[in-house]
């Protein structure tokens, strides 16, 4: 998922970066219990890997979202797309919902393009996230998705991520 995430070559420098500060700290602490120093070892490929962790438009398959939860998400980022954040907030549980309120109202509108970039299921939960695009930007929004008794599935929470001006 690394190489596919860091095609780009400046992707590609600020990962070597990341791992390399990451190595230092975790090294300076005794490894990550603090009892040894760390050991750079291959990471050992999970067989769920796959099943598990999706990065959409690359070289992984697209995952199998139940299709409730499909139409959920695009419900969702077209409301937002259009402008219309009371309707993709409405679709949060109750008890965060002031909270993904608050974090939508940091986005710069119009966002009028919207795609999903990267899904991840954690037990029954789906961790999504979200690319928005419009005149004013460009915005990533990391989404829990949980399913309801009725097998309907509502927002849990929503994290803006990232958000860049237009130049």
């Amino acid at each position: 998922m690394l190489d596919a995430l860091t095609r780009e070559e400046s992707r590609r420098r600020l990962s070597q970066a990341w791992e390399e500060e990451l190595t230092a700290i975790l090294t300076a602490a005794g490894g990550i219990t603090g009892a040894a120093p760390v050991e750079s070892v291959p990471l050992a490929e999970h067989p769920r890997a796959l099943d598990d962790v999706v990065a959409l438009g690359n070289v992984f398959g697209s995952p199998d979202l139940p299709e409730a939860l499909r139409h959920a998400v695009d419900r969702h980022r077209h409301a937002v797309e259009a402008g219309h954040l009371e309707g993709a907030t409405s679709q949060a549980s109750p008890d965060v919902r002031d909270r993904v309120c608050a974090e939508y109202a940091t986005l710069t509108l119009p966002l009028t393009t919207s795609e999903v970039v990267a899904v991840a299921r954690i037990g029954a939960h789906r961790m999504i996230k979200l690319a928005f695009g419009g005149p004013g930007g460009f915005a990533v929004i990391q989404q829990q998705w949980r399913s309801g008794p009725s097998g309907s599935w509502s927002l849990h929470g929503a994290e803006v991520v990232r958000v860049e001006p237009a130049s």
